[in-house]
């Protein structure tokens, strides 16, 4: 049974088509990224507030996508998730809660060729910050 669920996680991990896992901790990422500077801050979902945040248009390539909850004195616990491949002509969604990453275009964006379009997936709890960082 355990090997069956970890030959599910790695294909799930290398296919990225499906939301079916937990993506892991990358323990090769740098202690910090420059995306984090202009890293996305999302208020929690709620009746006023979307389920779906706008995420960034990249090229497409490898990426480590840095996400963490806000803490309550306004610091964000940053984690790097990854590495994974994004697909040009593709939309994503990130799901910050659960950390999984489908393909998925809930928002309707149009994408062009060679354009990455992701879209955040909000927590109805809490605030997170979340950004994606090229791997060069």
């Amino acid at each position: 049974m355990q090997r069956c669920i970890l030959v599910l996680m790695v294909l799930c991990i290398a296919s990225i088509g499906l939301a079916c896992c937990e993506l892991p901790v990358d323990p090769s990422a740098p202690a910090t990224a420059s995306c984090l500077d202009t890293a996305t801050v999302m208020e929690p979902a709620g009746p006023m507030i979307s389920e779906y945040a706008a995420g960034e248009i990249l090229d497409p390539g490898q990426y480590d996508i840095w996400c963490g909850k806000q803490n309550s004195d306004g610091s964000i616990g940053w984690k790097a998730y990854g590495p994974i491949h994004l697909s040009g002509e593709t939309s994503y969604v990130f799901d910050v809660v659960n950390k999984e990453l489908s393909e998925g275009n809930p928002r309707g964006i149009s994408v062009y060729p060679n354009q990455v379009v992701t879209t955040y997936k909000r927590s109805y709890d809490a605030a997170y910050g979340v950004c994606l960082g090229m791997i060069i």
